[in-house]
């Protein structure tokens, strides 16, 4: 089994260009009105033209129009037509522009929620001066954020939007946005024992984490009342000839389940005391470090990601989650680089569960939690990328700090060693595409 050094998590460590996107509005989840979100930096990518869908990630088309905008993700593709009315003449024109830089493909089984930027002559139009009619009943618009109920997404292809300049009407805009249809491609319940075909369940060991008293092993997995339990305790392993005290539990899909974009959700809940690091997360079907998911475009060197942390949780971070596209060189060494967000959850419940959705498309990235967008990365081209596994693990933090404890940073926090025993549970896994 692939060893892998999990210092190269720490949070904070890298540099990142990053998008950070919280709603308002729609009625489908609560308020997040503590929710906190954070990056290392922040950009928002201009408008570009329309271009020619993946079809391996999506399904619908646009018109295009004399004159076309794309939301950052050419995947989704949008057309702008903005006019000016003169007489009886209607000419084609550039100072009043409406584009939708956050527009997503939405988790099933939710709503979907974007917002609109507005701008006359490139400066910032308030939302009392612009109204917006859609050709679509039951999508609401609250100040700047549109939201359309999931039934009306899925009983259409796309949606219209047109938007007017209220102190002259003579401009208007028409927006033109195609939704997104999932199909599913594995719903896993967890509800018997674990499927070979899609699982690795012959004992592995020999991974070592930050403790050096402790070893992973899938048979610190199990299933109990329908949930995967992913669990740290101490328990004598034997491996190589020395016998280790304590184990953390992985499972994986390597070899079985992978695939190349799509939605990745699942249902968690997390390790409520203790210092274990709770993980759902994705390793590229291939070689570690040399196989990528994507390439950043946002650096000024070459790099690969070949790691996607849909989240980290750690019980010291009281409901923080960490969400981390780790970078390699091309020469397969870790370039110390990433592109990270650590969001809070709102109204943090200890014991709850939550659902963690990262949605991966040919340009971009997209990270949910219950189905609200806390995050994306923009800067992004699928190199030679390839598919991903399915990892779901729960990794023991050491007794100590420093060299005695392998030179352990603590970033995650230290562990009793006579408080061991937690366990992260897994209600269910789909994947679509």
């Amino acid at each position: 089994m692939q060893k892998i050094s999990f210092w190269r998590k720490v949070l904070a460590v890298g540099t990142a260009v990053t998008l950070c996107f919280c709603f308002a509005g729609c009625q489908t989840t609560p308020p997040d009105s503590d929710a906190t979100t954070s990056t290392t930096t922040t950009s928002t990518a201009e408008s570009t033209t329309t271009t020619t869908q993946d079809t391996s990630t999506t399904q619908n088309t646009t018109a295009t129009s004399e004159t076309a905008t794309s939301v950052t993700d050419p995947d989704l593709t949008v057309s702008t037509e903005s006019t000016l009315t003169q007489g009886n003449l209607v000419v084609t024109q550039k100072d009043f522009i409406v584009t939708a830089p956050n527009y997503h493909p939405g988790v099933p089984g939710y709503d979907l929620k974007f917002t609109l930027d507005v701008r006359f002559k490139d400066l910032p139009v308030n939302v009392d001066d612009y109204t917006v009619v859609t050709d679509l009943q039951g999508v609401t618009v609250t100040q700047n954020v549109i939201c359309v109920p999931e039934k009306v997404k899925e009983a259409n292809d796309r949606m219209t939007l047109n938007v007017t300049y209220k102190p002259d009407p003579a401009y208007q805009c028409k927006l033109t946005l195609a939704f997104k249809h999932w199909k599913p491609t594995l719903m896993e319940e967890f509800n018997g024992p674990l499927d070979e075909t899609i699982w690795n369940t012959d004992p592995a060991y020999g991974m070592r984490t930050n403790n050096p008293d402790a070893v992973v092993t899938n048979e610190a997995v199990s299933i109990k009342d329908g949930k995967l339990q992913v669990a740290t305790k101490k328990e004598d392993v034997e491996y190589q000839g020395k016998t280790y005290h304590y184990m953390g539990g992985r499972l994986d899909s390597a070899g079985k389940f992978y695939q190349k974009y799509g939605c990745f959700t699942s249902r968690i809940k997390m390790p409520e005391g203790g210092a274990s690091l709770a993980s759902f997360w994705m390793q590229p079907q291939g070689e570690y470090g040399y196989d990528n998911f994507f390439v950043p475009t946002h650096l000024d060197q070459d790099l690969i990601c070949s790691e996607i942390d849909i989240f980290e949780h750690w019980p010291s971070a009281n409901g923080q989650i960490g969400t981390t596209e780790h970078f390699w060189n091309l020469d397969g060494t870790y370039a110390n680089k990433n592109n990270n967000y650590q969001y809070r959850i709102p109204n943090y419940t200890p014991g709850e569960y939550y659902e963690f959705t990262c949605i991966w498309t040919k340009y971009a990235l997209y990270y949910y939690l219950d189905g609200e967008l806390y995050g994306a990365t923009l800067q992004a081209k699928p190199g030679d990328s390839v598919p991903g596994y399915i990892v779901f693990s729960s990794y023991l933090a050491p007794f100590g700090k420093g060299e005695a404890y392998g030179g352990y940073s603590g970033w995650y926090g230290v562990s009793d060693p006579n408080d061991t025993d937690y366990t992260m549970e897994v209600d269910w896994l789909h994947v679509y595409q």
